[in-house]
Order: C-alpha cells, then structure tokens, then sequence
C-alpha cells in the first residue's frame, strides 16, 4: 500500500510539472511559444493579476507572433454582456466555457463569442447602418472548430455584406507568418457603413 502511495504521489508531481511546462513558454530564441495563460475582466479583457480576474482562459502564440490574442475592448458602462455559465468572484477566476455576448445600449447585439476550456471556438460580430440602426449591413464568422488541415490555432473565416457572403478564406500560417488567406472575395455594393 505504502508503494502505491508513493507511485501515485510521484506520477502526479510528474504529471502536473509536465502541464506547467506547456504554459507560458519561451523559445530558444525568447520568443512567446504555444499556449499563455491570460487572466480577463467580467468584459472579457486581459488584467495583469488575478486578484483583477473574473475568467482565465488562453492565448496562443507561435514564435512571438499572436496567433490568438485578448484584446482590450472599449465598452462603456451603457453596453451590456450576458454570460451562459455565471460569473465568478473577483480574485477567483474560472475558465471561459459557454456563449458570450455584447449588446449595445439599444439592445442590438454587437458580437458573441463561444469558448470550450478557455479556448476560442466561434465568433460574430454584428455592425448596423448608422441611417438605419436596426438594419445589420456586416457579420464577420470566425470558426475555430473548422481547422485548417488540423492545424492549431488556425480558423475558418466568412465576411457578409447585407446578408451576401462577402469574402470566405483561413487564418493561417503561410511560410512565416501567420494572417487571412482569403479563397474568394466578391465586390461590396459600394455602400459605406457607418
């Protein structure tokens, strides 16, 4: 009995070294490599502590170059957010699971995220006319469940002007870099939004 306790305590230490060693990392050359932890407001964006934090969840870098980033958002106290999972206490922090969504003070929906333990899996945005505010004239779709040849951190990506599909294409990494690599692109009808 007293080896297996012994077995069982190493095989976890080892265990939960090898899950601190994927996160946060540098390459060689000291660059952000893989996965990074990033601690997030009840808004959804990045803090410095966790004693700031509502959310964790994950970003993800490839030699240094953003592959997947929190940006701070600019919301106003009149916009509004709802959650599918509940929020936690500040200072305690859980990981994003569930539907995200933002509202302007009209009620019309600006963007949703989905996320699965922290990580990114679909994304729309919303942007109305300006002459006619409940007319929505552009949706961008951002689909992480859809890889590109099941390579992390790549994505699916659509753009609709007035209901038509605008541009299709991947975020991906092409050589060096990574960026939308767009398969089809049509002609807006000239109109400008906003």
């Amino acid at each position: 009995m007293r080896q297996f306790l012994y077995c069982f305590f190493v095989l976890c230490a080892l265990t939960s070294n090898a899950q601190k060693d994927t996160l946060n990392r540098f390459s060689e050359n000291g660059k952000k490599e893989g996965i990074w932890k990033v601690y997030l407001d009840q808004y959804l964006n990045p803090v410095d502590s966790v004693q700031k934090a509502y959310f964790y969840a994950f970003e993800r870098y490839d030699q240094g170059q953003i592959v997947f980033k929190f940006y701070k958002e600019k919301y106003t106290l009149n916009d509004s957010i709802a959650y599918s999972q509940p929020l936690s206490e500040l200072g305690n922090p859980i990981v994003l699971n569930g539907t995200y969504k933002w509202f302007e003070p009209n009620g019309q929906i600006m963007k949703q995220y989905e996320f699965k333990n922290g990580f990114p899996m679909y994304y729309k945005s919303y942007q109305y006319y300006a002459n006619d505010p409940k007319k929505c004239g552009y949706n961008e779709i951002r689909d992480w469940s859809k890889k590109y040849n099941d390579l992390a951190g790549s994505y699916y990506y659509e753009a609709f002007w007035d209901g038509k599909l605008l541009v299709v294409g991947w975020f991906k990494k092409d050589k060096k870099k990574w960026k939308l690599m767009k398969e089809k692109t049509t002609k807006n009808s000239g109109l400008i939004l906003f």
